[in-house]
């Protein structure tokens, strides 16, 4: 009730803050989503790639704990909201991307990035359009636990990264598998059939905004475990949370600050393509068109075909020119095209693209080889209509947790006299009637219904989870304070029957007949004192 009291508390400062939670039979939490308006607002400049992945070990209760993440315009790790799980069910995820959705107005990621588990197949039932890619770190991980083979690794990485075209990949899988023996290997089949969703040769062209697994996540999830550890209750975890994601935004102002405020130096001899770049892009993405802008040298450009409205150049670089790239410049709308589908992937111009503008003599970059997501105003005319609505049940929790802990130190005080105890029960007597009055009024009038009804005497508390048992959760936390020492001779807690004070020094059990009369009225002894002893414990 604190932790859900804290949240409420948080929607009245924060007007577009949401959170979400679920309860079981015995009305204990189960699971929790929440995000603030910050998060919402980058998702709704940045939520067109998607990745998750879930951590442990960050709570008392054992909850694996969700960070929904994406990258912002400055090529950072950013997080559209976080969840507290029972389980990793293909039921659990599901209700964990339709509270995203929730909270983020129904618009759905073009494109997901999951580790490969069945419970994260979820994806496919709530974003049936969006594409999907397999974390390429868990799949060599994978790799090296189903093919004990080094050699192997470094071949299946190189199909995984290479910008093969879609034949070149088929032909060299196959002499990989014919290398190594696999004919016959399930791991090597199934994850065949998957490389629609892990091949660089059959990801080209899909944007994932330069993400190629969940490291992010896992980086996230290193951030966020020097801060959550495992003994924090319900109510600390939030409130740890938060104070670990200022902590992370201050980069972003910083990056923000720097792009804004710092000027750059070109050191190309294409000044005024390189000038435009450094005023539209941020700094780090900047950076990455530069690398682009560093390799255009490379290429020239071979041959050249006129069609009226758009002129196509075949490139080849400069030590290998059988390999052909084409580029189709459209004049009328200002759009260039690469056969590589380096913009389309990654959303910048590519070499290829920069090579055939300064043969076209263009001054600064076309309109449409600038994706705004990379832009210095890329959160620029994004407006969004957040619910502020707080339901009749969050209102309720939140008022009573108020004026429960207003009440707490008027009892405190009225207890010290009669004089003011009985004043404050005739008080508390006739604001109670007030209170019925007040609430029969509202269920007759039908003005806040349900604020009253059905209140916290009415209706059972939210009780604290359950201990959730985690395919994740390798530490043990113990469940219970271990139980203290007792003597076995005069019973008492604190210390044993060698140090046993009623014992004199150098007596044994055998030699006493202390012990079982120790507790006998009127035998002469009294309770020792457990403090004075303290040093024998």
């Amino acid at each position: 009730m604190g932790c859900l009291a804290y949240l409420t508390a948080k929607a009245d400062l924060d007007h577009g803050f949401f959170h979400k939670y679920t309860v079981d039979e015995q009305n204990r939490l189960t699971q929790l989503f929440f995000a603030d308006s910050k998060s919402r607002l980058d998702y709704a400049c940045f939520g067109d790639v998607l990745a998750f992945d879930a951590t442990y070990s960050t709570n008392v209760y054992k909850k694996p704990f969700v960070i929904l993440i994406g990258v912002n315009n400055h090529f950072q790790t950013i997080i559209f909201g976080c969840a507290l799980l029972a389980d990793e069910t293909v039921g659990t995820y599901k209700w964990v991307l339709t509270s995203l959705l929730e909270a983020m107005d129904n618009k759905k990621p073009i494109s997901v990035i999951i580790d490969g588990d069945k419970a994260m197949r979820a994806i496919k039932q709530i974003f049936p359009e969006a594409r999907h890619r397999l974390c390429a770190w868990h799949l060599q991980r994978n790799a090296s636990a189903n093919v004990h083979n080094k050699n192997f690794h470094k071949d299946f990485k190189r199909l995984m990264f290479n910008e093969y075209s879609i034949k070149e990949f088929e032909t060299d899988w196959q002499s990989v598998v014919e290398k190594y023996e696999l004919d016959g290997n399930k791991w090597i089949e199934d994850i065949y059939d998957d490389r629609f969703r892990w091949a660089a040769a059959h990801l080209r062209g899909q944007f994932f905004a330069g993400m190629r697994s969940t490291q992010r996540n896992e980086g996230m999830n290193a951030f966020f475990n020097e801060h959550l550890t495992p003994r924090l209750q319900l109510f600390e975890f939030v409130q740890h949370y938060d104070r670990a994601l200022v902590k992370l935004r201050h980069a972003e102002t910083q990056a923000e600050y720097d792009s804004n405020h710092t000027s750059l130096v070109t050191n190309s001899a294409l000044v005024s393509i390189e000038s435009h770049a450094i005023r539209i892009f941020t700094k780090k993405m900047f950076s990455k068109f530069r690398e682009e802008l560093k390799y255009e040298t490379l290429y020239i450009v071979r041959h050249t075909e006129d069609h009226g409205d758009q002129r196509i150049h075949i490139l080849s670089q400069h030590s290998s020119p059988e390999a052909a790239i084409t580029v189709v410049h459209y004049h009328d709308e200002e759009k260039m095209k690469c056969s590589c589908l380096t913009f389309e992937t990654i959303g910048l111009p590519c070499r290829h693209i920069i090579a055939v503008m300064k043969v076209e003599r263009l001054q600064e970059i076309p309109t449409n080889c600038i994706l705004k997501r990379w832009t210095k105003l890329a959160r620029g005319g994004i407006y969004c209509t957040f619910s502020t609505k707080v339901s009749n049940d969050e209102t309720e929790q939140m008022r009573y947790s108020a004026l429960s802990a207003s009440c707490n130190e008027m009892c405190y005080l009225t207890s010290k006299c009669s004089e003011g105890f009985h004043e404050a029960r005739n008080e508390v007597a006739k604001l109670t009637y007030r209170m019925e009055q007040l609430c029969g009024m509202y269920r007759r009038g039908g003005t806040d219904a349900g604020v009253c009804e059905g209140g916290p005497r009415h209706r059972p508390m939210v009780q604290d989870p359950d201990i959730a048992r985690t395919k994740g959760n390798t530490r043990s936390m113990p469940t219970s304070m271990p139980k203290a020492r007792r003597c076995s001779h005069c019973k008492f807690e604190g210390h044993d029957i060698r140090r046993c004070p009623l014992l004199g020094k150098g007596s044994t059990c055998e030699d006493s007949n202390i012990g079982s009369d120790i507790h006998a009225e009127g035998s002469g002894f009294e309770q020792p004192n457990l403090y004075a002893y303290k040093s024998f414990s």
